[in-house]
């Protein structure tokens, strides 16, 4: 997996929805009680986004998503994102969903949200 040196327009990553997962795994023993696992020492951010309706197709943030979620491959390579909530930390992410865009015309198009969630190495 390659990282791109590339972001999210700022107008998308202001007001993202952050999740932390501490992704904690409880395994059961022979003898029948429980053990629970850590398996980072500090927990994965998740982040969903909404992104506002585009007045016209050419809108220059829907065509920077859109061109962002195309180099990306998908969730195949990571990019930074500037988290907000977090001070303006910039973290290595990457796309967790597949980019659902609805619209009927050429002139109305939508991007319904983006889930986005960190990347360790």
């Amino acid at each position: 997996m390659a990282h791109l040196a590339a972001y999210l327009p700022t107008q998308v990553e202001v007001g993202a929805i952050r999740d932390v997962d501490w992704a904690t795994d409880i395994v059961k023993t022979d003898g029948g009680f429980e053990v629970r696992n850590a398996r980072w020492s500090a927990p994965l951010r998740r982040f969903e986004l909404s992104f506002p309706t585009a007045k016209r197709a050419e809108d220059p943030t829907y065509l920077a998503v859109i061109a962002l979620y195309e180099e990306a491959q998908g969730s195949l390579h990571s990019f930074n994102f500037r988290s907000w909530a977090d001070g303006g930390e910039v973290l290595k992410v990457r796309f967790d969903s597949p980019l659902k865009i609805t619209g009927v015309t050429k002139d109305l198009d939508h991007i319904e949200t983006l889930n986005l969630v960190e990347v360790r190495e």
